[in-house]
């Protein structure tokens, strides 16, 4: 056999109830994540006002990242939804898709509290998700 293995020897794996450290990596990602864009609604819902376009839209892709397990990306979108507008891209074309005009606090506290009780994922998924 080969050098530091011998015949009968048990290889360790993790099992399903110890994650590796992988997924160790992937949940911190994902609660970081998360807290940032609980801070940022919590930030909003101090404002006592309705959400414009340009916030409606990044706190959309920061929990779309997240719940494609694209982590990482949540907690800039989160920062970038509360840039002051006065610090924002002037001319930058945001997606005009009428849905996001639905989209209030309250929804995406709903889908905040859904996600957290998602578990990481081991990879990113870049098909089609349903959140709302």
């Amino acid at each position: 056999m080969g050098e530091g293995l011998e015949f009968g020897s048990i290889i360790s794996r993790p099992t399903v109830d110890q994650p590796d450290q992988h997924m160790r990596e992937r949940d911190a990602e994902t609660t970081s994540d998360l807290e940032s864009l609980a801070d940022a609604l919590a930030a909003f819902r101090q404002l006592n006002r309705d959400l414009d376009q340009w916030e409606r839209v990044h706190l959309a892709f920061g929990l779309a990242a997240v719940v494609s397990g694209c982590y990482g990306i949540g907690a800039v979108e989160a920062a970038l939804a509360l840039t002051p507008e006065i610090e924002r891209m002037p001319k930058v074309r945001l997606p005009s898709d009428p849905v996001y005009e639905r989209f209030d606090l309250a929804l995406f506290e709903r889908a905040l509290n859904e996600v957290w009780a998602e578990p990481a994922r081991r990879f990113p998924y870049f098909g089609r998700i349903e959140l709302l």
